[in-house]
């Protein structure tokens, strides 16, 4: 997941994070 991460983008990441959190 990290190296995913490290490949897109930290705000990549930060994306998925956040949309995780709001379809919740």
């Amino acid at each position: 997941m990290i190296d995913f991460c490290t490949c897109k983008g930290v705000w990549w990441c930060i994306y998925l994070l956040v949309d995780l959190f709001l379809t919740k």
